[in-house]
């Protein structure tokens, strides 16, 4: 799944072509920057992106390539920040004054897919991969893609749902029967009439495994109010002492 999301991305996103919002230089050289990408010449593509991006901040193609750039060398982190701007500047009626209606919607719907894509990284963040898809799907709403990739990210928490329950069904079922296998060999030994001589020699043998996770919180939030109990105590006996007065 992630493998169909990320040639997505890359394709879509370094094989734009451009707007109104660019000059014929800026045309130009962002071609430029697409072909040597599509060459494997990052570091060209990189320095004439960036030098387009600092020259015009709200041009929105160059970013948009940028941010894939960045996204390609695993970036991510820097290829969202300039997405976030440039969805920042085209919802700013002066920053983007330049652009028509249908301009504006592309960008932004090209700004939100490629977020998506991002966000799809991060199996925690899959509810706002979904989300970015969605509002991307609205500025372009017969886009194929956009649609596949909201269905596969659906699918694939559906999927982790159902995983995560039938493991702990698997677990709840293997521990009750630990449970019952261990009271049948309590049962015969306790049959045996050595069984309780034995029993009273033997100390306790603690397993780390036998607690559960419930268990492990229950002992630290004890040991927790023990301390705050200790504090509360040793608070109370430095108010309650009095200071030594000194005979001068």
């Amino acid at each position: 799944m992630k493998k169909s999301q990320l040639a997505l991305m890359l394709v879509f996103s370094f094989s734009l072509t451009a707007r109104a919002d660019m000059a014929l230089r800026e045309i130009y050289e962002n071609n430029q920057a697409v072909q040597r990408m599509r060459e494997e010449d990052l570091a060209a593509a990189s320095e004439i992106l960036h030098n387009l991006v600092s020259s015009n901040p709200n041009s929105g193609i160059p970013k948009l390539n940028l941010s894939g750039l960045y996204a390609s060398n695993q970036d991510l982190e820097g290829s969202k920040g300039l997405l976030e701007e440039l969805v920042k500047s085209l919802k700013n009626p002066e920053s983007s004054a330049g652009l028509n209606d249908s301009e504006k919607r592309f960008l932004l719907f090209a700004a939100h897919f490629n977020l998506a894509y991002i966000n799809s990284l991060d199996k925690s963040k899959a509810k706002e991969a979904v989300e970015n898809y969605a509002i991307a799907l609205n500025y372009e709403p017969d886009d194929i893609a956009t649609k596949l990739n909201i269905e596969l990210l659906t699918k694939a928490q559906q999927g982790g749902s159902n995983s995560e329950n039938q493991q702990d069904q698997k677990q709840e079922q293997q521990d009750q029967k630990d449970q019952k296998d261990q009271k049948n060999q309590e049962q015969k030994k306790s049959d045996n009439p050595n069984y309780k001589d034995q029993k009273k020699q033997q100390k306790p043998q603690f397993k780390e495994n036998d607690l559960k996770k419930q268990d492990v919180r229950r002992i630290f939030q004890e040991l927790k109010r023990q301390e705050e109990k200790i504090r509360a105590k040793m608070n109370k006996k430095d108010q309650d002492e009095p200071e030594n007065d000194k005979d001068w």
